[in-house]
């Protein structure tokens, strides 16, 4: 029987802010293989923010990323 090869993963919840990209490194220097997800709500920074996550992940050697759009979330739609 081969020894098999665990691979660590994890789910990061990314923002593209300091925070999360911190977390995210301490879990890759951990020795976990990074699944990077990023969430669109119609923030008003949400260009800047996506352009942060893609950067960060392209650092960090990530090969799973996904950005899910939650457009009902859009708080600043049901302020006027």
């Amino acid at each position: 029987m081969k020894n098999k090869k665990i691979v660590k993963r994890v789910v990061c919840i990314m923002s593209g802010g300091m925070d999360s990209t911190l977390s995210a490194q301490m879990m890759k220097d951990d020795g976990y293989e990074i699944i990077a997800v990023h969430f669109n709500y119609g923030q008003r920074t949400q260009d800047k923010e996506e352009e942060c996550f893609d950067l960060i992940c392209e650092r960090l050697c990530v090969t799973q990323k996904y950005t899910l759009d939650l457009d009902f979330l859009n708080i600043s739609e049901h302020l006027h």
